[in-house]
């Protein structure tokens, strides 16, 4: 089921980034990383809070999305790493904190087996939001993710203010207007 729910978002994402490359030219050399035009913060967030049934389903899509993004196995393809790295970092906001999840994941993977055990999440706020007349929403959240890093048991505990789009069936986080983790 966790390999199910990484390559689905795989493919979402890679879809994502199919869609987005029209009118290139093809001989043109790619950009390593072209970070999009932000919306975090142009988005008009509501007072009111998200309902219960709401929260839970938003809490629910961002643990799928976690399980996915945040930290993964060391058996993942490397294309497939390079993959989920790269929509990570592009849907970071801040510089400061692209560049300090680079290194950080770049120390953690460095030479280590890494085993993912389990992924909870705990929505502590999550409110309606609205961005060009396009309705969205923004969470706050504490992401823990556990396992095991060449046999040594490990915790990380990430704090986590997303934008995300919970209108439909899916949750999709849209961009990370902070991250910080322990």
């Amino acid at each position: 089921m966790k390999k199910c729910i990484k390559y689905l978002a795989l493919f979402c994402f890679a879809a994502v980034l199919l869609c987005g490359c029209k009118g290139k030219d093809e001989g043109a050399e790619a950009d390593p990383l072209v970070l999009p035009d932000y919306m975090f913060d142009k988005v008009e967030k509501s007072d009111e809070s998200c309902t219960d049934e709401e929260i839970q389903k938003i809490q629910e899509g961002i643990n799928n999305w976690a399980k996915a993004y945040l930290l993964v196995d060391s058996y993942t393809s490397s294309e497939d790493k390079e993959a989920i790295d790269t929509g990570l970092y592009e849907s970071i906001v801040s510089d400061k904190e692209r560049e300090e999840v680079q290194k950080d994941r770049d120390e953690f993977y460095q030479d280590c087996e890494v085993e993912i055990e389990s992924v909870s999440t705990e929505v502590t706020a999550a409110n309606p939001a609205t961005y060009e007349e396009k309705s969205m929403g923004v969470a706050s959240c504490k992401v823990t993710i556990t396992g095991t890093r060449n046999e040594e048991k490990f915790e990380r505990n990430y704090d986590l203010e997303l934008l995300i789009n919970y209108s439909s069936n899916t949750v999709s986080v849209y961009e990370i207007g902070a991250i910080s983790w322990k």
